[in-house]
C-alpha cells in the first residue's frame, strides 16, 4: 500500500524515501524497500510507474519534462511518460549503470562508459560525440553532458547559449539546468556556461581559506552549490 505524507508522524521503514528527482511537474522517490512513488501531474503517464519482479528492485530514478526514468539492479532501465521513454537493450553482458532526464530526452549511461541518448526530437543528439570513457552523466533542458575519465566535460545537443561550450578543465562532477552547464572543478571551485539570463552562471567565489565547493545542481534557471562547510549557495 502507498504511503502518503500526513501530520500524523514518519513513514514506515519500508516507504522511507531515498534518491529523488523532481520534473517539470512531478516528482519521483526510491523507496527503502526498492520500489519506487511519485506524486504531482500524470498528465501524460508520468506516474504510470511499474512495479519492478520479484528479485529486482529500482536503484536510481530520474525525472524529466513529463517522463520518468528508472534504473534496475539487473541493470536494465524501464521508463514511462512522454519523450525519451524508447530505451534501447544492452547487448550481452552490458548494463546500465546511470540515468538522467531532461525536457524531453534520456540520457543512459552504459557499463563500458559508452551513453545513450533517446529523445531529444529535433535537436539530433549524436551520444557518440561524449566519447566512450564517461563516468557521469547530466540532461539539461535540451542539451546533455558528460564527465570523462580523464575529467573534462563534453556536451552534445542545443547550444544556443553557449552551454556546450565547456572549456578544457579538470572536473570531477557535471550538472545541466534549462540552457546552461555547470561544473565543479579538481581544485574546489566551480563555473557555470551557457544562458546567464536570470544569473545562474554568475557562481559566487569562496573567500574563506580551507572551504571549496562539494557538489553542484542545476535548475530551469539557476544553480545551486554545497561548500565544505555545509552552507549552501545559489545563484
Amino acid at each position: 500500500q502507498a504511503w502518503r505524507p500526513t501530520l500524523g508522524g514518519p513513514p514506515p521503514a519500508h516507504a522511507r524515501p531515498g534518491m529523488l528527482a523532481v520534473g517539470e511537474r512531478h516528482t519521483v522517490w526510491l523507496r527503502g524497500d526498492g520500489r519506487a512513488a511519485s506524486c504531482g501531474s500524470n498528465a501524460c503517464g508520468q506516474r504510470n510507474i511499474p512495479e519492478p519482479e520479484a528479485g529486482v528492485s529500482y536503484v536510481q530514478v530520474a525525472a524529466g519534462g513529463s517522463h520518468t526514468v528508472l534504473l534496475r539492479s539487473d541493470g536494465r532501465v524501464v521508463a514511462c511518460g512522454e519523450g525519451g521513454c524508447e530505451i534501447p537493450e544492452t547487448e550481452a553482458g552490458v548494463a546500465y549503470t546511470q540515468i538522467a532526464a531532461g525536457c524531453h530526452q534520456t540520457a543512459l549511461l552504459r557499463s563500458d562508459g559508452r551513453v545513450v541518448v533517446c529523445g531529444g526530437g529535433h535537436f539530433g543528439f549524436d551520444a557518440s560525440d561524449l566519447g566512450a570513457s564517461c563516468v557521469q552523466i547530466a540532461c539539461g533542458g535540451s542539451h546533455v553532458a558528460s564527465l570523462r575519465s580523464d575529467g573534462q566535460v563534453v556536451a552534445v545537443g542545443d547550444t544556443v547559449f553557449g552551454q556546450c561550450e565547456v572549456p578544457p578543465v579538470l572536473c570531477v562532477q557535471v550538472a545541466a539546468g534549462g540552457s546552461h552547464t555547470v561544473v565543479l572543478g579538481s581544485d574546489g571551485r566551480a563555473a557555470a556556461f551557457g544562458d546567464d539570463a536570470c544569473g545562474q552562471c554568475r557562481v559566487p567565489e569562496i573567500s574563506e581559506a580551507g572551504v571549496a565547493y562539494v557538489a553542484v545542481a542545476a535548475g530551469g534557471d539557476h544553480t545551486v552549490l554545497l561548500r565544505s562547510d555545509g552552507r549552501v549557495v545559489a545563484c
